[in-house]
């Protein structure tokens, strides 16, 4: 459509990495990041965000057992909550980046999603199953009431392993129905959203959020490849949530 609207002089106006104001996908060295929660807020501010999301992988429950699980959550809100008063110019918010498991279950129990500001839910394991059980699995979480986004939906490594079996086509029209936000995914390794679908995505109204995925504090640059992909699907600055300020930004996650 590109030559068409060019000669109209109707291209958008594409989005910038200016135009983010924060992001919620930053992992700590409490899970597989390299660098301490502090360390990452501290790297977040001087990015100029206006809000940053810690969300390490979900604690298990069946490994560490409820107790000790329940305890390391509180511990971790705590934590948040006193980096907050510290940097009064960015609002730190804490999620979970948790699994959707091969029985379409969420790795951690609703009684301690109800106690985060955000949650991630993504695919990471038993990624050969067959078209029929992802799409479970992907609509289960997708009407979940406490899943806010859906991590790099597609599952690929670009050059290690291709996108999980989806029916894109009903996927996207059952975000759109369940109201959820789709994740486009910096990481230069798995750059997804793709394009493309980023395109029938925005095109339908559905909401998307760019995060770095970053694992250490020199990672958070990641953010501008998340938006390359973003322009390659035509967005514009108000098709992507976290160029929000941050009461609009906090309304759209219903963070009071």
């Amino acid at each position: 459509e590109e030559v068409d609207l060019a000669a109209k002089g109707s291209l958008p106006n594409l989005l910038t990495v200016g135009d983010i104001r924060g992001e919620l996908h930053s992992h700590t060295d409490f899970s597989d990041g390299l660098d301490t929660m502090e360390a990452m807020v501290e790297a977040a501010s001087e990015r100029g965000y206006s809000y940053f999301g810690i969300s390490d992988h979900a604690p298990s429950v069946t490994s560490r057992g409820y107790k000790e699980v329940k305890k390391i959550i509180d511990d971790q809100i705590a934590q948040v909550r006193k980096l907050d008063k510290k940097y009064p110019d960015m609002k730190i918010l804490f999620g979970y980046e948790v699994n959707i498991l091969a029985d379409a279950s969420l790795s951690l129990p609703d009684d301690f999603l109800e106690k985060l500001d955000f949650v991630i839910a993504s695919i990471h394991t038993s990624l050969d199953q067959d078209r029929v059980q992802i799409m479970k699995r992907l609509r289960k979480a997708l009407k979940h009431p406490l899943v806010d986004i859906i991590g790099h939906p597609s599952g690929r490594l670009l050059g290690e392993r291709d996108s999980l079996d989806i029916d894109w086509s009903s996927f996207l029209e059952e975000v759109l129905k369940n109201n959820k936000i789709l994740e486009i995914n910096s990481q230069p390794h798995r750059l997804d959203l793709p394009y493309d679908l980023v395109k029938e995505a925005k095109d339908k109204g559905i909401r998307l959020i760019i995060n770095s995925d970053a694992h250490s504090v020199d990672t958070l640059y990641y953010i501008e490849h998340g938006v390359c992909v973003a322009r390659r699907g035509w967005c514009e600055k108000g098709d992507v949530l976290n160029t929000l300020r941050l009461e609009d930004f906090l309304g759209e996650l219903g963070i009071n």
